[in-house]
């Protein structure tokens, strides 16, 4: 497994409803590897992320450690796993084009609002590639 892994949630549009949760991973060739699916009836909460990263955890025992980095939307509940002893060693980053749509979804605000906001997004994300050579 790479040192980088790509978390998201999709919402279910079915009479049941849910959260369909991923993660995948980079191998060494650099291609894209998945690691975890899972679904809950629940929408997308703390308590899902929890139960979603439980068992890649525990099958994987270096994805909490300060060499993995997860990328994500930056949902709140999927912060709080971060943020616990699960994945407190794991570093975590955004994903530009998730920030970038939810301000303008959330703001209104033009090109040139988003762009600033990128330019600092793009900090980190050169950091991550750093990181990755």
């Amino acid at each position: 497994m790479g040192k980088v892994l790509f978390s998201d949630a999709a919402h279910s549009k079915s009479k049941i409803g849910g959260t369909y949760s991923s993660t995948v991973g980079l191998d060494v060739g650099r291609h894209i590897v998945p690691l975890q699916v899972s679904f809950d009836v629940a929408a997308e909460s703390s308590d899902t992320w929890w139960a979603h990263f439980q068992p890649l955890v525990a099958g994987f025992e270096n994805v909490n450690s300060p060499d993995v980095v997860d990328v994500s939307d930056g949902d709140k509940g999927l912060e709080f796993v971060h943020n616990s002893e699960l994945l407190s060693r794991a570093g975590h980053y955004f994903c530009g084009r998730h920030l970038s749509g939810n301000i303008l979804q959330t703001t209104g605000c033009g090109a040139p609002a988003v762009w600033n906001y990128q330019q600092v997004v793009s900090v980190r994300i050169c950091l991550l590639f750093h990181f990755l050579s």
